[in-house]
């Protein structure tokens, strides 16, 4: 446990999603969880796709 507060924790995810290059493919983060040592984000495409990035 790293002992961040929630908002910090939330803070990473966008950024572990523009990592992975979904910015760049159109995708958008549109949700974000953090638990723990985990991160997990879902993005969207134009299309309506989703996908999930979890760190």
């Amino acid at each position: 446990e790293l002992g961040l507060g929630a908002d910090e924790d939330m803070v990473m995810v966008p950024t572990l999603v523009r990592s992975v290059e979904f910015k760049k493919k159109g995708w958008v983060p549109v949700a974000v969880s953090a638990g723990g040592q985990h991160c997990v984000a879902l993005a969207v495409n134009p299309a309506g796709d989703a996908a999930v990035a979890s760190s």
